[in-house]
């Protein structure tokens, strides 16, 4: 039975305030901490990397081409993977908090692509520009003769060549110019 006068359990005081407070002061807490995850990554052979980075304003995707920055080198590379993932605040180091925080981040791993090819660690990972990418795609296409059949799914702007060579007639198959007209798995010419 209520009188009308019974508040709300976010009303009730505590020692350190409202329930409403505490909760608002947590959350504010979480984001400061969880904004403030710097984008490092670390690489134990020079091929490989894994990386940690902030979920607020994520730049980063699978597939994306990163730079990676540390020790005055600096490395090109490609995102494989990216997760979310937690950690509890006192796992990380974070003892001076009251309660158990949980902190989410992304987590994910790449490759080295171009780069002093030694292990690092706590190098900085962010999104390569487009001037990045240009300047490694020009360094690494072959000098050959290619097919462009569109542009670069992460990349913009660059087309996607298809090399001559013994992939070539398996690729020509695959792919339709014209979707208003499919083929049939027989009627692929021969690239040769």
């Amino acid at each position: 039975m209520s009188d009308g006068k019974a508040s709300s359990a976010a009303e009730q005081v505590t020692p350190s305030g409202s329930l409403t407070d505490l909760a608002e002061e947590y959350r504010r807490t979480r984001a400061e901490v969880e904004s403030s995850i710097l984008p490092l990554a670390t690489s134990v052979d020079g091929r490989q990397f894994t990386f940690q980075v902030s979920l607020h304003g994520l730049t980063l995707q699978t597939g994306g081409y990163v730079v990676l920055e540390g020790d005055e080198e600096r490395r090109f590379g490609q995102i494989l993977s990216m997760r979310p993932d937690s950690e509890s605040a006192p796992d990380l180091g974070l003892d001076t908090m009251r309660s158990s925080m949980l902190i989410r981040f992304a987590r994910g791993e790449g490759v080295i692509l171009e780069g002093d090819l030694q292990p690092f660690h706590d190098a900085v990972v962010r999104p390569a520009a487009s001037g990045d990418v240009d300047s490694w795609l020009q360094r690494v296409q072959p000098n050959r003769s290619a097919l462009t059949i569109g542009e670069l799914l992460l990349a913009p702007g660059w087309p996607r060549p298809l090399m001559r060579g013994a992939s070539t007639d398996i690729a020509l198959c695959a792919v339709n110019p014209d979707p208003a007209r499919p083929t049939r798995s027989g009627s692929c010419s021969s690239g040769s």
